[in-house]
């Protein structure tokens, strides 16, 4: 079977979220392209932060290094006149933690138009990493630009990330699309239940522009299929683990998949 147990979100993905989280970006800049006029582009942008006691570290990520595992001993060190040909591994500080997302740019003002973020897991834990997320989301919103944050991940609670709003109670879903405009007092929500089908979102662009369409579900349908997550291990439980009513769903759902 290579199609998700699950109607919308499979929450087993969040396992394998660098990699989902890559493919949806690459996706969703190919699924709008199409849809935009000449003079508006959409580009996926990748910025890498290295964690560590002290600070958080902003990289580029111009060359990758890979790791050569040769052992080097200080015996051949900087102060030897002998020719070094067996370079030294040196440890890293911390974690990289890769930030993707999607900016939609007027070719002509050369300005963005539309930030579009996919949130991770670091982007919602205690730490710096959300701090980091939340002060670039500040200035999106204060640059006067769309701001779109698709949100996936059951970490974390989300109603503290978008600001003092009175939300619902039946809004108060694991999932959700929040879509910031300048023209707007605060943002449009799209909440998503675990149970529900991901929906389509509208994208806005400039105040001429029609908005774009986004079909989240197809994404995330194209996402599991060409990534083979059909050979998932749905016996491990998900991180964080499903309770309750949720897992009592879940297990409903792998046991009709077992079935096929």
């Amino acid at each position: 079977m290579k199609k998700s147990p699950f109607p919308g979100m499979d929450p087993f993905l969040e396992r394998h979220w660098e990699d989902v989280h890559t493919t949806l970006i690459t996706y969703i800049r190919d699924f709008l392209q199409p849809q935009l006029s000449d003079d508006l582009i959409a580009r996926s942008e990748e910025k890498v932060y290295v964690e560590d006691d002290s600070e958080m570290r902003l990289r580029r990520p111009d060359v990758r290094v890979v790791e050569n595992p040769t052992p080097w001993s200080p015996e051949s060190g900087v102060a030897s006149t002998a020719v070094i040909d067996e370079p030294m591994l040196l440890e890293p500080l911390g974690d990289p933690i890769r930030e993707r997302s999607v900016l939609i740019y007027d070719s002509v003002g050369n300005r963005i138009v539309t930030a579009i973020e996919v949130l991770s897991p670091w982007n919602k834990s205690p730490g710096k990493a959300v701090n980091a997320y939340l002060e670039k989301r500040e200035k999106y919103i204060n640059s006067e630009m769309n701001l779109v944050e698709i949100d996936l991940i059951r970490t974390g609670d989300w109603t503290a990330m978008i600001g003092p709003y009175l939300i619902p109670k039946r809004a108060l879903t694991t999932y959700r699309v929040t879509v910031t405009q300048p023209e707007l007092r605060g943002p449009l929500l799209y909440p998503i239940p675990i149970r529900a089908k991901l929906p389509n979102i509208k994208i806005p662009l400039r105040p001429q522009d029609p908005p774009a369409t986004l079909n989240l579900q197809e994404l995330i349908d194209k996402a599991y299929l060409m990534g083979k997550y059909y050979r998932i291990d749905y016996t491990t439980p998900c991180s964080p683990p499903l309770e309750g009513p949720e897992k009592s769903w879940a297990d409903e759902a792998l046991a009709g998949r077992s079935k096929e």
